[in-house]
């Protein structure tokens, strides 16, 4: 299949109408990033700390988007409509969704670990202040 992927007519010509192998491999890994989103979800929802539900909430985003998009073109690919069946367009989602989660990793490097210190400051701070009397 590795081969493939540096082919250009695995991408750009119209596949037959017939379902390849490749095109169940590619179905198969969007619809286990749907199952990974929604994993990241339910973490989301039973995160406590705010920064980590933040952090679960954009890897949600990212694969549902993905997970979606990709759906769609196996959809349209399994129909065989013309233009949006072409490989092309699920490798330029699979492209897009790693591009974006090398964002997610930056943000994860560079600004989680400063985020989650300031939130925990400010929760100490918050717990130690006392609040308006009303």
């Amino acid at each position: 299949m590795f081969k493939q992927l540096t082919d250009y007519f695995f991408w750009f010509a119209q596949p037959s109408s017939f379902l390849s192998q490749q095109d169940y491999q590619i179905g198969f890994l969007f619809l286990g990033l749907l199952g990974l989103a929604i994993a990241f979800r339910v973490a989301a929802f039973r995160s406590s700390h705010a920064v980590n539900r933040k952090l679960f909430s954009r890897f949600w985003n990212l694969m549902l988007t993905i997970s979606l998009i990709g759906l769609l073109w196996f959809g349209m690919r399994y129909e065989n409509t013309p233009i949006f069946a072409k490989r092309l367009w699920a490798g330029l989602t699979l492209a897009i969704g790693v591009i974006w989660l090398g964002f997610l990793i930056k943000y994860l490097l560079f600004n989680y670990g400063r985020e989650k210190v300031d939130y925990e400051r400010e929760q100490v701070k918050n717990r130690y202040i006392p609040g308006s009397r009303k």
